[in-house]
């Protein structure tokens, strides 16, 4: 995507949220209009939805606002950014990032047994009093 696509995303926005808007009576600023990146899906698109019913998790989503003001910044600034997202350790693209060594399996973290370490655990006596240390006068 680049400033070249700027008309046609901003269509998008405009058209969508007027035919929202005409037909389900929902004004724009109660509708989020969002795309979705790699590995979630593999051809661009754009959804819209009730803010009321919009994922809280936004990590592999951009909203539509978003990505034109990003462009109109910067004209290559998909080309040139860097986008995170994350993949399960069944994903297909997670097992051909570790076969090329790029990320590490997955190890599950050991568990340990709480209750041993509150009993191998002591308080310590409190520090010796350090004649150069301020004290604070509350009487003021």
């Amino acid at each position: 995507m680049t400033a070249d696509h700027l008309p046609l995303l901003k269509s998008i926005a405009h058209e969508s949220y007027k035919a929202i808007e005409s037909k389900f009576g929902v004004p724009q600023h109660k509708v989020y209009g969002y795309f979705h990146y790699l590995p979630t899906y593999y051809l661009l698109h754009v959804h819209f939805v009730h803010v009321d019913k919009a994922s809280k998790d936004a990590r592999e989503q951009i909203s539509i606002e978003v990505a034109i003001n990003n462009l109109e910044i910067n004209a290559q600034y998909y080309q040139k950014c860097t986008l995170n997202y994350s993949v399960g350790e069944k994903h297909a693209l997670c097992q051909a990032l570790m076969d090329a060594k790029i990320l590490a399996p997955y190890i599950q973290p050991v568990k340990q047994d709480l209750s041993t370490l509150a009993a191998e655990f002591k308080p310590s006596e409190a520090p010796a009093k350090n004649e150069d240390s301020l004290e604070l006068d509350e009487s003021n």
